[in-house]
């Protein structure tokens, strides 16, 4: 739903355009381990130690099902990457990381807006999740009517809906 969408913020333009193969989606969300605080911390626990091949391997299976995933592009340059999942019921954003030098610019607001419009027309309540750790992203979530539903102390997740507007 977000392909072919594009985000606008300053004077710069986002756009969202499908992974051009499933390697280019892993290799994309391989690089969230060392974005997302607490992500590495979190499959260490659960799992004793940090073995990247590992972690690869459970990457590909959730990027088989999260197919599409988007690259965020700006001007060729890859931002970064973000899923939108709906269903007959609700929408989910999934996977949506930017590379460092692209954070606290708004763009990831700009995104999350677009999600909202989006589950707003086709009227669904719009879930995503956080680690618990990233300040950021529960801010963010919040600022824009998200509501925490639920926690995981195992996942160190934290799970926000923002219902569909009433306004439409």
């Amino acid at each position: 739903m977000l392909d072919g969408r594009s985000v606008k913020v300053g004077g710069d333009e986002f756009s969202f355009v499908k992974a051009s193969s499933f390697e280019s989606a892993v290799d994309v969300a391989m690089f969230a381990i060392d974005l997302e605080p607490g992500l590495k911390e979190s499959y260490i626990e659960r799992y004793g130690c940090w073995d990247p091949s590992l972690y690869k391997k459970k990457i590909e299976k959730v990027v088989k099902l999260a197919m599409p995933c988007l690259i965020i592009h700006q001007s060729n340059m890859t931002v970064g990457t973000v899923t939108l999942f709906v269903n007959q019921h609700d929408a989910l954003v999934f996977a949506l990381y930017l590379f460092p030098e692209w954070q606290n610019r708004g763009i990831g607001t700009a995104i999350i807006k677009e999600c909202i419009n989006i589950a707003n027309q086709i009227e669904r309540d719009l879930y995503f999740s956080t680690f618990t750790e990233n300040k950021r992203s529960l801010h963010v979530g919040k600022k824009l009517g998200f509501v925490i539903f639920d926690s995981d102390n195992v996942s160190k997740q934290t799970y926000l809906v923002r219902e569909v507007s009433k306004d439409n």
